[in-house]
């Protein structure tokens, strides 16, 4: 098994666990897993959200930050140095 994290189209963050029999996740190259598609619970959220929201992260680029870590409340519970502390409320 392994867990997957996504955000759907608007930011909002999700987590989901994959699982299988032995050998159901393939790495095809350094970039690319493969694994089955399994509704699960007919929500869609593991590949829905990728489909909405298609961010991997990259050497060199900036991570979206979510909407829920601008303005003032989340400003003072952000660790030291973490970029959503630098940002100006939208």
């Amino acid at each position: 098994m392994f867990f997957l994290g996504t955000a759907d189209g608007a930011g909002r963050p999700q987590c989901s666990r994959e699982g299988g029999d032995p050998g159901f996740l393939r790495v095809i190259d350094e970039h690319t897993l493969a694994f089955p598609n399994d509704d699960g619970n007919g929500m869609y959220l593991s590949l829905g959200n990728v489909l909405a929201n298609p961010y991997v992260p990259r050497t060199g680029k900036q991570t979206p930050v979510p909407d829920e870590k601008r303005g003032d409340l989340a400003a003072g519970a952000l660790p030291a140095g973490d970029p959503a502390a630098q940002l100006p409320e939208e």
